[in-house]
């Protein structure tokens, strides 16, 4: 009977409410298992596992709440696995292909060949045989600079080592109904 109720949960989309409620109870016990793995070994590090229910409730809340936000259609639990399940092999594929493409223009720059350098796209319809683009480096913008200096000191300052899950909630609280807090 328990297999029964957990299939018809992974097949069921959820209300808003209900995501955020899920959201907030995975987060809890995903920040208790990273304390407690932190406790036993200061290295511990939680890796993500398309197979740890709570993980995948996690993602699939995460996931929604944000389909509902932007009017994207949510998706069950059981397809969310699924695309999770595809991502892994799509990810270590795409980092192969840029790999090497970042080795030959490594070559071109040890080789003090910095005119031949590119700027590399990756395409899949093309209508030619050829998936790559190629298009010549841009001259620097030196009024980037600035800007992007100040995202490096704002993301120094944003790094959060510790936080408490009732201290994101009551931060966050104005933004959800009076009803779910």
């Amino acid at each position: 009977m328990r297999k029964m109720t957990k299939t018809k949960d992974n097949q069921k989309i959820h209300s808003l409410e209900e995501n955020i409620i899920i959201f907030k109870k995975c987060l809890e016990s995903l920040v208790q298992r990273q304390l407690k793995g932190k406790k036993v070994d200061p290295e511990f590090s939680m890796s993500f596992d398309k197979d740890d229910d709570i993980i995948m409730k996690f993602v699939a809340a995460t996931a929604n709440i944000r389909a509902y936000i932007f009017h994207i259609e949510q998706l069950n639990r059981f397809k969310i696995k699924e695309i999770a399940g595809n991502i892994i092999p799509s990810i270590a594929t795409t980092n192969a292909i840029i790999s090497g493409v970042i080795i030959m223009d490594a070559y071109k720059i040890l080789n003090q060949q910095l005119e031949n350098c590119n700027t590399i796209y990756l395409t899949h319809n093309s209508g030619t045989s050829n998936v790559f683009v190629n298009e010549f480096l841009a001259k620097p913008n030196p009024l980037l600079l600035p800007s992007l200096l100040l995202v490096v000191q704002f993301m120094q300052l944003a790094e959060v080592h510790s936080f408490h899950v009732n201290e994101l909630f009551f931060k966050t609280s104005a933004l959800l109904p009076p009803r779910l807090l």
